[in-house]
């Protein structure tokens, strides 16, 4: 059976926020979200509109570009390489996601 995708409530709502948020405060949990939900729309309209699908595609693209996303995301890895240097034990807590994106996410990313 396929797996059905649907986007998650209030999905434009989250978007919108989630976008000024990032225009306000270029924050790497931000970034992960608005990726998340760029990449669930893409998966979403791949299959019901696939010139939302384009849209949303270029959006993940053009927040990649984005000065402000890459120091963040920059600065969250130089923070986690810190952590780890540092000889800090990593067990006790999932450091799979810490400063990374998804498997999925980036996966996303690399298809275009």
């Amino acid at each position: 059976r396929c797996k059905r995708v649907r986007l998650p409530k209030d999905f434009a709502n989250k978007v919108l926020d989630l976008e000024m948020d990032i225009q306000m405060r270029c924050e790497f949990n931000t970034i992960e979200e608005i990726m998340k939900l760029y990449s669930a729309a893409v998966e979403y309209y791949e299959i019901h509109d696939k010139e939302k699908c384009q849209y949303y595609q270029e959006k993940l693209q053009d927040l990649m570009v984005k000065p402000e996303v890459l120091e963040a995301l920059q600065a969250k890895e130089s923070e986690n390489m810190s952590y780890i240097s540092n000889g800090r034990k990593l067990s006790g807590h999932n450091h799979s996601m810490d400063g990374k994106l998804s498997s999925s996410t980036l996966k996303e990313i690399k298809r275009r």
